[in-house]
Order: structure tokens, then C-alpha cells, then sequence
């Protein structure tokens, strides 16, 4: 199953601040923002982060209810 991310309202929200630092979170929801939803690699590749840096900052951001997981299916 293929995992697909996007921005829950307050992360679009949030996504509008301009006053927003230049910080991994920030950047992967201004991506998301400009994109509405991706997958971890490709996060990954635009953010500019390993894996293992993406799933932890995507897993703060689902626990601060920022970002929500959407359905995907296997192509």
C-alpha cells in the first residue's frame, strides 16, 4: 500500500504563515501545501531529507494534527 500525506485545515492554516522558519516541518508542509498530497519519497526528495528523517518529522506532524494520512492503493 502505497502512503500518501497531505494537509489536514489546520495544516493548511499553518501552511499560510509567513512568519513560518526554514525547518524540516515547515518545509514539508509548504511542499505539501504547494503539491496537496505525496508520498514519503517524494517528501523526502524535495525536502531534502533520508527516510528516516522524513517518517520522524511526518510523525510529529500526524500527532500535532497537521498532516493526515490519505488512502492509497498499490499501482
Amino acid at each position: 500500500m502505497i502512503e500518501v500525506y497531505g494537509l489536514t485545515v489546520r495544516g493548511r492554516r499553518l501552511a499560510r504563515n509567513p512568519k513560518n522558519p526554514d525547518t524540516p516541518p515547515y518545509r514539508v508542509v509548504h511542499f505539501l501545501d504547494k503539491v496537496r498530497s505525496a508520498t514519503k519519497e517524494t517528501i523526502s526528495s524535495y525536502c531534502g531529507m533520508n527516510p528516516v528523517q522524513t517518517a520522524v518529522v511526518l510523525r510529529a506532524l500526524k500527532a500535532r494534527n497537521i498532516v493526515a494520512e490519505e488512502a492509497g492503493d498499490n499501482v
